[in-house]
């Protein structure tokens, strides 16, 4: 999903977040890195930004919906990745 504004993007990720609830993680460790729903834009941390990247780049990865703004388009054009 591409948002237009952080704002948005934090909002739709809370109502995944808020209907989910543990079922947002793809096991019972309830590992962050481990869940079905990501958010994506600059204000981030390069590592989860590095983290979310490499996630979506397998196939196996447990990410389904990643909610974004146009950073992510940014860095995958920056990084080659298209």
């Amino acid at each position: 999903m591409c948002c237009q504004s952080i704002k948005v993007a934090t909002q739709l990720s809370g109502f995944f977040q808020a209907e989910l609830g543990k079922d947002i993680y793809a096991d019972e460790t309830m590992d962050p890195r481990k869940q079905f729903v990501e958010m994506f834009h600059s204000r981030i941390d390069e590592l989860n930004q590095e983290q979310i990247l490499q996630s979506m780049a397998v196939s196996d990865s447990s990410i389904r919906v990643l909610i974004a703004t146009i950073a992510y388009g940014m860095v995958i054009d920056g990084k080659d990745m298209l």
